[in-house]
């Protein structure tokens, strides 16, 4: 496997519980069937786990060398488009949402033709944010192309401020120059080397000849969910909850079932979610009953949305700690505000930033506890407890803050 390269199914990850391969999807949407597909696959070929990945990829676990091969062709029959490469990421409802300023989708489609001819760092991303309902404002990228106005984007870089703004028709010259200009580098550079290199208007003043202007103010958008999406033609797609990213193959059948027998289709979505698109409104309030039955989330307001924890032992070999099994145990304490990551080692891979409080995993099997993030932990105010003393201890821990 390339160092720094993500897991796909050309190169799947070692971890604790076999290989691992990510897919990231060519078109936001599935059909019920090929979810039906999937889930068989996942548990014909590996462990019956796979994971909603915050960025909205889909994992599959458990796999062989040969389960590998196999689930390659299973894939192909069933005609689940995936990316290879570096990747170019859209809104779950690109052309749904009846609030987006512009169609994501063929220009994604031109893009990553483009992006397949150059020798990029694996995981060089551009994202298009075609604005709507689904906000990507926090979502980070090597390249950002965020929608003004219809079929014309604002360029931003490596999570800096905006650079300029073109219309539509320019927006494959500039960055093919763009990207060009970083390959004349190497393949393990990314933006950011740019940005040093051209600093302010600079690169502004490269790209001018290819129809970058100067940029313009865009309108702050909410970051808050809706409970329900709006789609084109009067129909709904539901966000539905997947308790710590993961989800056995038994539910994900169920899911997709439900959505074949509602006509909805599917769709992995940024934030753990899944969307069910096209659902007449009558149809909801039965679908999220099923739902809940099956462990996934449909209240907005579920305590699991803020606690977070990584596969943890024995799925990685990394981790100290069954982290999902300890996050469980926390969710009948978990405070009324605020996040609360468990991770199973310092990495800190199932939420980046600071928490409210973290634990993490210590070589041995012990648990730090306190607020920060897995890496950087405050430990003035960091305790020490054992797997099975976790819930004691958070609620201790939330006790200690309030007398302080």
């Amino acid at each position: 496997m390339i160092r720094g390269a993500c897991p796909s199914l050309q190169r799947p990850m070692a971890t604790g519980d076999g290989l691992l391969v990510r897919l990231q999807l060519a078109e936001p949407m599935l059909a019920p069937g090929q979810v039906l597909g999937l889930a068989e696959a996942a548990f014909r070929y590996g462990n019956g786990i796979l994971d909603i990945t915050a960025r909205g990829n889909i994992q599959l676990r458990g796999l062989d060398e040969k389960g590998v091969a196999s689930l390659t062709g299973e894939i192909g029959r069933l005609g689940i488009g995936h990316q290879t490469g570096p990747a170019v990421a859209m809104s779950p409802l690109a052309g749904l949402d009846p609030f987006e300023m512009s169609d994501p989708r063929p220009l994604a489609a031109e893009l990553r033709h483009e992006m397949q001819q150059l020798s990029l760092h694996p995981k060089t991303g551009i994202l298009l944010d075609s604005g709507g309902q689904f906000d990507l404002g926090q979502r980070s990228a090597d390249i950002r192309l965020s929608a003004v106005a219809r079929q014309c984007w604002q360029l931003s870089l490596g999570g800096h401020g905006p650079v300029g703004v073109a219309e539509e028709k320019h927006v494959l010259p500039i960055l093919r120059r763009l990207l060009g200009r970083l390959t004349e580098y190497s393949p393990a550079v990314r933006t950011a080397s740019l940005l040093e290199d051209f600093p302010g208007e600079a690169l502004l003043r490269l790209l001018e000849k290819e129809g970058l202007a100067p940029p313009v103010a865009q309108i702050a958008r909410s970051s808050a969910p809706p409970a329900i999406y709006k789609c084109r033609g009067g129909s709904m797609a539901l966000p539905v909850g997947v308790p710590f990213g993961q989800v056995e193959w038994g539910q994900l059948k169920t899911l997709a079932k439900l959505a074949q027998d509602n006509g909805a289709h599917i769709s992995p979505a940024p934030g753990r979610v899944i969307l069910l698109a096209g659902l007449g409104e009558g149809a909801i309030r039965d679908l999220r009953r099923h739902l809940e039955e099956s462990g996934f989330i449909t209240a907005q307001n579920d305590p699991r949305h803020r606690l977070f924890a990584c596969s943890g032992a024995p799925a990685c070999a990394s981790a100290h700690i069954a982290a999902r099994d300890i996050a469980r145990s926390l969710i009948p304490h978990m405070p009324e505000r605020g996040l609360v990551h468990v991770s199973g080692c310092a990495k800190g891979c199932a939420h980046q930033g600071p928490s409210r409080l973290a634990l993490v995993g210590l070589p041995g099997g012990a648990i730090a506890m306190g607020p920060g993030g897995p890496d950087d932990l405050n430990l003035a105010r960091t305790r020490i407890c054992s797997p099975e003393g976790a819930a004691a201890a958070l609620r201790a821990a939330l006790v200690e803050e309030d007398v302080h």
